[in-house]
C-alpha cells in the first residue's frame, strides 16, 4: 500500500514561502510605489485646478473691474441728468415768475385802457343822447311817421308769411277745423269717428292712441247693431279712415298691436262693405297684410285677422249686395286712391243744401281745383296709370301677388297648425286664391296646399266650417287632372267620407 500523505503539508510550506522577509519587502516597496504614482497623480489634478482656478479669479477681477466702471459711469450719467433736470426746472421757475409779472403788468395796462376808452366811450354816448334828443324834438313827427311805415312793413311780411304757411299746412287746418267741429257740435257718432281717425293722423308715432283708436274703429263696424254697419263702413271710407289706417301699418311695421288692430278693422270693413276693398287695394293694402304676416310669424292673433282678411278681399263678389263695385273677374283693376262717394241710402246724415263742415268743403272744393290746374300741366309721368296698363300685366300682377299670398299663408297654417279659426280662414284664403284662375290652381297643386288643406282636416275634424271650406278648396283644386290623383293618393275620398259621417245634416261638397 502507498504511503498516506500527510495533511497540511502544502499550507505549511506557503506559509514558509510568505514569512519570507525579502518578499514582503519588495511586496512593501511595491505598494510604496503605487501610492507615490497616486498621490503624484492627485497632486497635479490639484495643480491643475489650481491653474484654471486663479485664470478664473483674474477673469472674475476682471469682470468686476469692468462692471464697477460701466456702474460708475451710469451713477454719474444719471447725476448729470438730475443736475439738468433741476436747472431746467428752475430755468422755468424763473421763466413762470418772470411772466406771470408781465401779464400782471399787460393786465393793469388793459385795464387802464379799457377804463379811458369806457369814460371816452361814456362821454361819446352823452354827446350822442344829447344829440338824438334834439333831432327828435326837431323831427318828432317824422320819426313817428318812419316807425308807422316800418309797423306795417313788417305786418305786411308777418301777413305774407301767415298767408304762405295757411297755403302750404292746408291739410293741418283742415283737421283742426274738423276737431273744432266735432268739439262745438252735439256727440254724433260720425263726430267719434271723425275724433279717432284725426287723432290717428296727428299722432302717427303715439303706439298706445293708435293701438286704442284702431281698436275703437273696429268697435263701430262691430255687428252687435247690424242695421249700421253699412253706414259706419261708409262713413269710415268717407272721413279718409282706409288711407288713415294703411298708413298707420305703413309706418308701424314692427309694432304688433298696431298690426293685429288694423288687420281685424281691413277684415271688418272688406267683409261687411264690399266698397271698401278697391278702396284697400288701391292704397296697397294686399301688400301691408302679407307684410304684417311676415314680420309677426308667431303672433296668432294678427294671422288670424290677416288671413279673415285675404279671406274677404280676394273673395268673388256678392250679387246681393246692390253696392257691390267689384268685379266678378279675379283679376280686378285697382281703382283711384279717391274712394267713391256712398250712396244717399246708406249715410245717415242726408246730404242737405247746408254742410255740417263747410270750411272742410271749401277746403276741398279748392284741392279739387289745384289737382285740375296741376293736372292740366304737361307732366311726363314716371309710371303709368291703372287705367292705362293692360289686362294681361294686371291679370300677371294679381298672379304674382296671389302666389305671395298662398306661400305665406301656407307658412302661417304651418306655424299655426293647432289654432282652427287661422286655419279655416286660412283654407278660406286658399279656396278664393284657387278659384282665381286654372294657373291658380295647377300651382297651389304643386304648392302644397292639398297637404295643408287635408292634414287641418284631419286634425280638425270637429270644424264643420273648416270642413266645408276644406271640401270646397280640395273640389275646385280636383278640377286639375293632376290634383286629383294627388288628392285620391293621400286619402280624400275616405277623408270625405269620415266628415259626411261627423256632420250629417250639412250640406258638404262631395269629391
Amino acid at each position: 500500500m502507498p504511503p498516506k500523505k500527510k495533511k497540511g503539508g502544502k499550507k505549511a510550506s506557503v506559509g514558509e514561502a510568505g514569512d519570507d522577509p525579502a518578499i514582503l519587502a519588495q511586496i512593501e516597496k511595491q505598494k510604496m510605489a503605487v501610492e507615490m504614482d497616486h498621490l503624484s497623480h492627485r497632486m497635479k489634478i490639484l495643480l491643475h485646478d489650481q491653474e484654471s482656478m486663479s485664470t478664473q479669479k483674474v477673469e472674475l477681477k476682471d469682470k468686476m473691474k469692468k462692471e464697477s466702471t460701466k456702474h460708475e459711469h451710469i451713477y454719474n450719467h444719471l447725476n448729470q441728468q438730475i443736475t439738468d433736470k433741476e436747472q431746467e426746472i428752475e430755468g422755468l421757475k424763473r421763466q413762470l415768475s418772470q411772466s406771470a409779472i408781465d401779464h400782471a403788468t399787460r393786465v393793469e395796462e388793459v385795464v387802464e385802457l379799457m377804463d379811458k376808452e369806457q369814460r371816452q366811450s361814456a362821454a361819446r354816448i352823452h354827446e350822442l343822447n344829447l344829440q338824438v334828443r334834439g333831432l327828435l324834438e326837431k323831427t318828432g313827427r317824422i320819426d313817428e311817421y318812419k316807425a308807422i311805415e316800418a309797423q306795417n312793413r313788417e305786418l305786411h311780411e308777418e301777413l305774407d308769411e301767415t298767408r304762405r304757411l295757411l297755403a302750404d299746412t292746408r291739410e293741418e287746418l283742415d283737421a283742426w277745423q274738423r276737431q273744432t267741429m266735432v268739439l262745438t257740435q252735439p256727440l254724433y257718432k260720425d263726430s267719434v269717428v271723425l275724433l279717432l281717425l284725426e287723432a290717428m293722423r296727428l299722432y302717427p308715432k303715439l303706439e298706445i292712441l293708435q293701438v286704442e283708436a284702431l281698436a275703437a274703429l273696429q268697435n263701430v263696424v262691430s255687428p252687435e247693431n247690424p242695421a249700421e254697419i253699412l253706414d259706419n263702413c261708409a262713413m269710415i271710407r268717407m272721413f279718409g279712415g282706409i288711407g288713415i289706417v294703411l298708413s298707420s301699418m305703413r309706418d308701424n311695421l314692427t309694432k304688433e298691436r298696431i298690426q293685429c288692430n288694423a288687420c281685424s278693422l281691413l277684415w271688418k270693413l272688406s267683409f261687411w262693405d264690399s266698397e271698401n276693398i278697391p278702396v284697400i287695394t288701391a292704397n296697397g293694402g294686399m301688400h301691408l297684410l302679407l307684410a304684417a304676416m311676415t314680420a309677426h310669424p308667431d303672433y296668432a292673433k294678427l294671422q288670424y285677422a290677416a288671413a279673415g282678411a285675404l279671406r274677404a278681399i280676394m273673395g268673388p263678389a256678392r250679387a246681393a249686395n246692390d253696392r257691390d263695385a267689384r268685379s266678378p273677374s279675379p283679376f280686378m283693376r285697382a281703382p283711384m286712391v279717391e274712394p267713391p262717394v256712398p250712396s244717399q241710402t246708406r249715410n245717415k246724415t242726408p246730404v242737405a243744401a247746408v254742410s255740417r263742415f263747410p270750411q272742410i268743403d271749401q277746403n276741398r272744393a279748392l284741392r279739387q281745383d289745384k289737382l285740375q290746374s296741376l293736372a292740366a300741366m304737361p307732366v311726363q309721368a314716371s309710371t303709368p296709370h291703372p287705367d292705362s296698363i293692360s289686362d294681361a300685366d294686371m291679370a300677371m300682377a294679381w298672379g304674382r301677388m296671389h302666389m305671395h299670398a298662398m306661400q305665406l299663408l301656407l307658412k302661417c297654417m304651418s306655424d299655426h297648425y293647432d289654432h282652427e279659426y287661422i286655419q279655416t280662414y286660412a283654407i278660406g284664403a286658399l279656396m278664393n286664391i284657387v278659384n282665381s284662375s286654372d294657373t291658380a290652381m295647377v300651382a297651389a297643386g304643386k304648392g302644397g296646399v292639398i297637404t295643408a288643406v287635408m292634414g287641418a282636416m284631419r286634425m280638425h275634424s270637429e270644424n264643420s266650417e273648416l270642413q266645408m271650406v276644406g271640401l270646397r278648396t280640395l273640389t275646385r283644386l280636383a278640377h286639375s287632372k293632376q290634383n286629383r290623383k294627388t288628392v285620391e293618393k293621400s286619402g280624400g275620398k275616405e277623408l270625405t267620407r269620415r266628415a259626411i259621417e261627423i256632420h250629417k245634416g250639412l250640406s258638404l261638397i262631395h269629391i
